[in-house]
């Protein structure tokens, strides 16, 4: 005969009030094995969700790239802002192909930006801003993690803390920007 003791049923389980409805709550019963299982799902999931920002950005690399906003992700891990890069004119940048030439910021989570007085209001889809940075460390993308976004109005909201660096030049591949100057002391 077949044991359910194992079975997901009798491991998770939905409570019932005391009006007899389901409550939703879930609890572990029977198996300690089934309880150290969700923990060890929860815990790598939580990890894996999460990296390690230097890993994928430059800290000797700082930059600041202008331009009008295409795209605003406002979801979690991190809210992501498009821009199209504009000259010092203010005229749209173009690749060899005639495409704009296109940044995609990683700012913060939406739970840090609400602490920030960040909100899905803050921005507007072609409004020109600065997205303050450190240039992405796989070649050839167009992407930064984001330490300030700069309204044209001269509003500054602080996405990231300081993480090194910022000195050297960017790369050739990306013409018209130029290092941000080192902070005076």
């Amino acid at each position: 005969m077949h044991s359910n003791r194992w079975s997901f049923n009798t491991v998770v389980r939905s409570r019932e009030s005391r009006s007899g409805e389901p409550s939703g709550h879930l609890i572990i019963r029977e198996s300690p094995v089934a309880l150290v299982a969700v923990l060890a799902v929860a815990v790598t999931a939580s990890v894996h969700a999460h990296h390690n920002f230097a890993s994928d950005y430059d800290p000797e690399r700082m930059l600041t790239v202008r331009g009008t906003v295409a795209e605003i992700r406002y979801v979690n891990p991190h809210i992501r802002i498009v821009i199209d890069q504009v000259a010092a004119d203010g005229e749209p940048m173009r690749d060899a192909k005639g495409n704009p030439v296109r940044w995609t910021g990683e700012t913060m989570s939406v739970r840090v930006a609400r602490r920030r007085n960040f909100s899905r209001s803050s921005l507007r889809i072609g409004q020109v801003i600065s997205l303050r940075g450190w240039l992405s460390r796989k070649e050839g993308v167009r992407e930064m993690g984001v330490s300030a976004i700069i309204q044209e109005s001269g509003h500054v909201f602080f996405a990231r803390e300081h993480i090194g660096g910022g000195r050297r030049s960017p790369p050739a591949s990306y013409p018209g920007l130029v290092p941000d100057s080192p902070a005076a002391p």
